[in-house]
C-alpha cells in the first residue's frame, strides 16, 4: 500500500523488522512547515508502506542478516562541506614586523599581499535513507545544518549532489533531494503497529563506517 505525504520540506534511519518506522510522522510535521511558506511550490511525495501485521508469536530470528541485506541499498552516506572563513584584508603596523613576514608571508598570500590565511573547509558525514525512487532522502538536521554543499554516496558507489528541501531542528529531521531516478527506496513500516518491546534495528554509517547495525 502507498501513503501520500503532501508537500515535503523536511536527518540516521530507524528500521523495524517490517521496514522503517516513524519517519513518515517526521515528514508530515515538516510538510506542515513547507505549506506555511507560500513562495515554495513542492511536489507531493508518495511513500511505500508495509502494512502487514507484525508476527509477534513466531520463532525469534537467530540472525538479522536478511533484514540488513534488504535495507542496506537504501542507506546512504551524507557528506557536507562548509567554508570556515573567507580571506580578509589585514591592517596594522604589526604586520610589518620582519619575523611575522618571514614565517607567515607565504601563508598570508605572499608578495606583500595582506590577506589572512584561508582556513580549511569544515567537513561532516552522516547517514540517510532513500524514501522515494525519484530521489528524496531523509537524514538528520544536525548533519546538514549550515552546510553549503551536500553530497550523498549510494550503496552502489555513485556520488550525487543533494539539495536540502527542508529541515526541522526540533525533531532533528531533514529531507534531501538528488537528481536521480529508479533509486532503491526503502519500504516504510506502519508506525501505528509498533509497540514497546518490538525489535528495532538502526542501520547507518556512523563516522563514515559503512554497514553499521545496532539492535
Amino acid at each position: 500500500m502507498k501513503t501520500t505525504i503532501g508537500n515535503l520540506p523536511l536527518r540516521g534511519p530507524m528500521l523495524a523488522l517490517g521496514g522503517v518506522a516513524l519517519i513518515a510522522a517526521f515528514a508530515l510535521g515538516l510538510a506542515r512547515q513547507a505549506e506555511s511558506s507560500p513562495s515554495r511550490k513542492l511536489t507531493p511525495v508518495t511513500l511505500t508502506v508495509d502494512q502487514r501485521p507484525l508476527d509477534r508469536q513466531g520463532k525469534f530470528m537467530a540472525s538479522f542478516a536478511p533484514v540488513v541485506k534488504k535495507v542496506t541499498p537504501s542507506v546512504v552516506k551524507v557528506f557536507t562541506a562548509l567554508e570556515a572563513n573567507q580571506d580578509q584584508p589585514l591592517d596594522g603596523p604589526w604586520w610589518e614586523a620582519p619575523f611575522l613576514r618571514r614565517f607567515f608571508d607565504e601563508d598570508f598570500g605572499g608578495g606583500g599581499l595582506r590577506r589572512s590565511p584561508r582556513l580549511p573547509r569544515e567537513h561532516g558525514v552522516g547517514s540517510g535513507v532513500i524514501i522515494t525512487k525519484d530521489g528524496y532522502l531523509v537524514t538528520n538536521h544536525h548533519v546538514v545544518d549550515g552546510a553549503q554543499q551536500v553530497k550523498v554516496a549510494l550503496a552502489d558507489g555513485r556520488e550525487l549532489t543533494a539539495i536540502v528541501i527542508g529541515a526541522d531542528p526540533k525533531t532533528d529531521v531533514a529531507v534531501l533531494k538528488v537528481n536521480a531516478d529508479d533509486l532503491p527506496a526503502i519500504e516504510m513500516a506502519d508506525s501505528d503497529q509498533i509497540e514497546v518491546g518490538d525489535v528495532v534495528l538502526a542501520i547507518g554509517n556512523p563516522f563514515g563506517l559503512s554497514g553499521s547495525m545496532t539492535v
